[in-house]
């Protein structure tokens, strides 16, 4: 199955973010504003109390929806997700980080592009039945999807690095050596990471 063809490039995105803090929330954050940019009408699902919710205030309405595939909240984002769908008429609806999510998209044929942003590489695929592309940060996650049978489009798009000024610190701060070799890491500390 190919995407819904289309005969103009998006100008209305739904957002489905109901992760956590952290990398897949900082790479929304910079695809809403670079969209922003284009002129696109956006509106946005988010967990209650997101931290980027300020951030992706100006953008478009904000949506807040708990969201658990196992909850009775689930029953409530689907009739939300599907209501917002039917009266905006959204061009494309993207699910963030969370697997589960990609569960909302309106099943059916229809103009809606629909779009799983992955964060890592998946272990199952049962969740995509109604997703049109999957959009990977890393090719090794592209190649895992397709491993697991993915047969529809599969690109890849890694997270933007942010601008930074970075300040150097005294190595002597840390209990390092002057003359020893460094490797640094950028990233949280998670247990998949």
């Amino acid at each position: 199955m190919t995407p819904p063809p289309t005969d103009k490039a998006p100008q209305r995105v739904l957002h489905l973010y109901f992760a956590k803090q952290g990398g897949s929330q900082c790479a929304l954050i910079n695809f809403a504003k670079a969209f922003g940019r284009r002129g696109l009408e956006q509106r946005f699902f988010i967990r209650p109390n997101a931290s980027l919710r300020e951030e992706i205030a100006p953008l478009g309405p904000i949506y807040e929806q708990k969201y658990h595939p196992f909850a009775l909240s689930s029953f409530w984002a689907h009739r939300r997700v599907r209501q917002e769908c039917h009266s905006w008429g959204p061009d494309a609806i993207i699910a963030w980080r969370r697997g589960s999510a990609a569960r909302l998209f309106p099943a059916g044929p229809g103009k809606m592009l629909r779009v799983k942003r992955l964060a890592y590489g998946p272990t199952h695929l049962r969740h995509f039945g109604t997703t049109d592309v999957i959009v990977a940060q890393t090719p090794a996650m592209a190649d895992q999807c397709r491993q697991l049978g993915w047969r529809k489009p599969c690109i890849t798009i890694s997270n933007f690095v942010r601008p930074g000024s970075p300040q150097p610190i005294p190595r002597s701060s840390l209990g390092t050596p002057a003359d020893a070799f460094l490797v640094c890491g950028v990233g949280r500390f998670e247990p998949h990471k």
